[in-house]
């Protein structure tokens, strides 16, 4: 699955990257993230929990910025 998008920060730049690196920063950004790790520059990975109805699981999955 490719996400995509784009949003508009009212801080530094600096920061926003300072933040989007920060893997305990990004499982409380991402909805349901947990045990994000950094597993190589810009890379990372975790686990995400989904709810669809009556069916639900964890996933993981790479995330690269």
């Amino acid at each position: 699955m490719n996400v995509a998008g784009g949003f508009t920060f009212d801080v530094p730049q600096e920061k926003v990257w300072e933040v989007l690196r920060d893997p305990s920063a990004l499982a409380l950004i991402i909805p349901m993230a947990m045990n994000m790790k950094e597993i190589a520059e810009n890379h990372y990975r975790g686990d995400l929990f989904f709810r669809v109805g009556s069916v639900a699981g964890t996933f993981n999955g790479t995330i690269e910025l």
